[in-house]
């Protein structure tokens, strides 16, 4: 009985809160300005580059302690070449095509072609190249003594050729249709979206094993910061509850304007997005050592358990 009376105390309660909260003011909205975040994202740069420097130490270990075995011819079949045709016409598509408005759209600049269509392509062939429940040797792979983390290493690598060699020449063809433009920059600004988004993408088909859950949320993604990129800076209009996180979304917003901030925090930008993107890769290769979980989608502590 004690306790249908403290329900009903606690609904009375919450009911006069409801009717009496009000919306809050625009005024009285959380904000943060750049410069305050701005030592949020030098500690958050500082974090990811130490941690990538802890798993490349133990990752040259192990290289060390079980030389590994490249398997290219394998690699370059798995891959294929269905990304580079895709890629490629796209490019292609978006350079020639003349919109004659200013629309606002992303593509209408010549000089973003390169940055919008690489980084997706490529995440989306990297969610599809490895995933647990659609290889279809897996368990001869984990019986071997060479690691499977070697698997997607190498068609990591082989897909950041066939895409980094499209996006150079990209780039160079993008210097006639939008001239004057700095070639550091255009070099930075593709190839950080394209690590982060390639590290999103591999993580968590590995982690749902299900290649097309991973690739719609890498495209997911990839709009959301395409197509809003302008509406996610510090002093963006914005709504509650998202002005607690807009202050400290410029940091890790892999489509971020050179001229939307300055050069030092565009380059501060740059260099976490790269940073996450990598520590996502490192993380996905970390996952590949549990080999029980990988084959049956358990970990051992609970295959343990329950034997």
């Amino acid at each position: 009985m004690r306790y249908i009376v403290l329900l009903c105390l606690f609904g009375i309660f919450l009911d006069g809160n409801v009717v009496n909260a009000q919306p809050p003011a625009a005024d009285s909205y959380f904000r943060l300005t750049l410069e305050e975040t701005r030592p949020i994202a030098g500690g958050a740069t500082l974090l990811f580059a130490g941690v990538l420097l802890w798993g490349t130490g133990v990752f040259v270990q192990g290289i060390r302690r079980y030389p590994p075995a490249i398997a290219w011819r394998a690699s370059f079949r798995a891959v294929g070449w269905i990304g580079l045709v895709v890629s490629a016409g796209l490019i292609l598509l978006l350079f020639l095509t003349e919109t004659g408005l200013a629309t606002g759209l992303p593509w209408t600049a010549k000089s973003r072609v390169v940055e919008l269509v690489i980084p997706l392509v490529m995440a989306v062939q990297a969610a599809l190249v490895f995933s647990p429940d659609d290889e279809p040797a897996l368990e001869v792979m984990l019986a071997c003594p060479r690691k499977i983390t070697w698997v997607l290493i190498e068609r990591l690598l082989v897909l950041a050729l066939i895409q980094g060699s499209l996006a150079l020449i990209g780039v160079a063809i993008s210097t006639y249709f939008a001239p004057g433009q700095d070639p550091l920059i255009m070099i930075i600004r593709w190839i950080p979206p394209t690590v982060l988004l390639t590290g999103f993408a591999i993580y968590i088909t590995v982690r749902s094993r299900v290649a097309a859950f991973g690739a719609t949320v890498t495209g997911l993604i990839w709009f959301v910061f395409a197509f809003f990129s302008a509406s996610l800076l510090p002093d963006g209009m914005t709504f509650w509850p998202l002005n607690y996180l807009q202050p400290f979304i410029w940091i890790i917003n892999p489509y971020l304007e050179p001229t939307s901030l300055t050069l030092g925090d565009y380059w501060l930008n740059r260099l976490c997005v790269l940073l996450l993107g990598a520590n996502l890769i490192a993380l996905t290769l970390y996952l590949l050592r549990d080999e029980e979980r990988l084959l049956l989608g358990t970990r051992k502590s609970s295959a343990n358990q329950g034997g």
